[in-house]
């Protein structure tokens, strides 16, 4: 697979990144998996995805070893059509791609950032829930100055509380589509990741997925939602510009 003048060679059992909006070439004959998760739903911010577009990622790895066998069964989850089963196991693939990408971040020899944001993000992901998670405490629990913490997010162009803000986004946008939380009010849902204010929330939901919670939850399909996999015979393709950032299983 070559894309933005890298090279990876693959073998079974490796996967790379790459992006069908841009243009690439992929040599490839037999079953592979192709996986197009929505980039905004990753637990890393898409600055660091992007540098790892191209990247091998190789079998040997523990973490490459054990989205294998969870792709696999993805795809034949999702063709039965039981959207709860299959709901759950894409967020269980997205999470475990975003662990790979977190550590290869932090080893890849093109990136001389240190692995101090892997850990403000892992903190942030781990105390999303609580409402009264500030820029202060996640400086301190981090051993560092908030001054150094916003440095760290400068190259990301974002703030720490707008990716505080975006990751809560994400879960209660899951939450809403998962049927195990059907039960709950969309206000329940919202407090479970730390909002406080419904009409904020609202606002903030709209603003991000162009839709507010309640015709989110009412008017979507899930299969849009748990749709993100698909088992292919992959050939050499043209980019299409609405495409996200894709995950190759050799």
């Amino acid at each position: 697979m070559e894309q933005r003048g890298r090279t990876a060679v693959l073998r079974p059992g490796d996967a790379v990144l790459y992006s069908p909006a841009q243009p690439f070439t992929l040599a490839h004959s037999g079953e592979s998996v192709i996986i197009r998760p929505p980039t905004r739903e990753l637990p890393l911010p898409e600055g660091v995805v992007d540098e790892l577009v191209g990247v091998r990622l190789d079998r040997d790895r523990p973490l490459v070893r054990a989205i294998n066998p969870l792709t696999r069964q993805l795809a034949t989850t999702l063709a039965t059509g039981d959207t709860g089963v299959g709901t759950r196991m894409v967020h269980a693939a997205i999470n475990m791609l975003g662990a790979v990408l977190i550590e290869t971040s932090g080893t890849a020899e093109n990136r001389g950032r240190p692995g101090q944001l892997d850990a403000v993000l892992q903190y942030i992901e781990e105390n999303l829930h609580r409402p009264d998670l500030s820029v202060a405490e996640i400086a301190a629990a981090n051993f560092m100055s908030a001054r150094k913490l916003h440095g760290l997010f400068e190259p990301l162009k974002t703030t720490v509380a707008a990716w505080v803000r975006s990751r809560r986004l994400v879960h209660c946008r899951r939450e809403l589509t998962d049927p195990a939380f059907a039960g709950l009010t969309i206000g329940e849902v919202a407090a479970r990741w730390g909002f406080k204010d419904a009409a904020h929330f609202s606002r903030a939901f709209t603003d991000r997925f162009g839709a507010s919670p309640r015709a989110f939850r009412t008017g979507h399909a899930l299969g849009e939602v748990v749709d993100l996999s698909h088992r292919t015979v992959a050939r050499a393709a043209s980019p299409r510009e609405d495409s996200p950032t894709a995950l190759f299983r050799a």
